[in-house]
């Protein structure tokens, strides 16, 4: 019966080879992408100066190269000049403060556009 496959299979046109339907199927070379590493893909870095910052809002609007920038860093982590945690970025920041701002971009909201925009998730003070 074994014979009558594997020779069925030869002598079908666009059929795998004997070697191949022998094969055992293998797991793809790599893993699927998770949310986590999609996120850690997209993620930014900007460096500016903190123009104003609004505890109240969680905003900070930063002057970066381009341009002012307005981010969210209502659940950022500060860091501080000396790389050590300092606590919410809206207490800590102030303005002049030269920053890196690691964000993403957030588009998912699609009932509120004002949800959409530049989502930090740490800000680094420079020296």
């Amino acid at each position: 019966m074994r014979r009558l496959a594997l020779a069925m299979l030869l002598f079908t046109p666009g059929a795998a080879t004997a070697q191949e339907a022998a094969a055992p199927a293998t797991a793809p070379a790599s893993a699927p992408a998770t949310a986590a590493s999609a996120a850690a893909d997209e993620a930014k870095h900007d460096q500016g100066t903190v123009r104003t910052v609004d505890p109240q809002r969680g905003t900070c609007i930063t002057d970066m190269a381009d341009g002012p920038v307005t981010y969210d860093v209502s659940q950022a982590q500060l860091i501080d000049a000396a790389g050590k945690p300092a606590g919410v970025a809206t207490a800590g920041l102030k303005p002049g403060d030269k920053v890196l701002i690691t964000y993403s971009v957030d588009t998912s909201c699609a009932h509120a556009p004002a949800c959409r925009g530049a989502m930090a998730s740490e800000v680094r003070l420079l020296k």
